[in-house]
């Protein structure tokens, strides 16, 4: 039975349909934030638009990214360190799905301090890796690490955060690990994973 009144499914329709606006949840608290389309993408591309975080590609590069990680995957299984349910896990989807780019409105944040004072508040950035050509081995190495993905200290004093979904992040962090192993583990790994 539904929980929702005639009117209200009505109302919520009406919303889906509306293309002038974006409903977000806030980056704070539970409060759900309604904006104007426009502004919600001027946010968005006033973000993709600085140099120092983000970077304009030519073309998509996933399917070359999961070339190199089934490459990567395929010596693990040969060399046993992986089984073949695990690196069907870890190469997941074969068409993996372009990462997603969007924000959650900033609304805690002063007004005055919005990226257009009192009218479009700052946005959260958020790069969704959901069905990626990476996603599982994040958790899969942090996993052996014994590491929870959602620790600040994920990787130890390593610059690169699992949360930074740059091209080469698969790279960036077999070298962070690389670099906080033990020699031992780097010599059973050397000339398997990119050292």
């Amino acid at each position: 039975e539904p929980n929702l009144t005639e009117a209200e499914f009505s109302a919520l329709a009406e919303l889906i349909d509306n293309h002038e606006i974006v409903i977000k949840p806030a980056d704070k608290g539970s409060a759900i934030v309604i904006l104007d389309r426009r502004q919600y993408l001027w946010e968005c591309y006033r973000q993709l638009s600085d140099p120092n975080y983000y970077l304009k590609l030519s073309k998509p590069i996933y399917l070359e990214t999961l070339q190199i990680v089934a490459k990567i995957l395929n010596r693990l299984h040969k060399n046993k360190f992986i089984s073949a349910k695990q690196k069907s896990y870890l190469l997941g989807p074969l068409e993996p799905r372009p990462r997603l780019f969007y924000v959650l409105p900033k609304v805690h944040k002063e007004p005055f301090k919005w990226s257009v004072p009192f009218k479009v508040p700052p946005g959260r950035p958020i790069v969704s890796d959901c069905s990626s050509e990476t996603y599982g081995t994040i958790y899969f190495i942090l996993y052996f690490l014994g590491v929870s993905l959602f620790s600040d200290a994920a990787l130890g004093n390593c610059p690169f955060s699992p949360y930074q979904k740059s091209p080469l992040h698969l790279e960036k962090m077999f070298y962070c690990l690389k670099t906080n192993m033990s020699e031992d583990i780097q010599e059973d790994l050397r000339g398997f994973i990119l050292f």
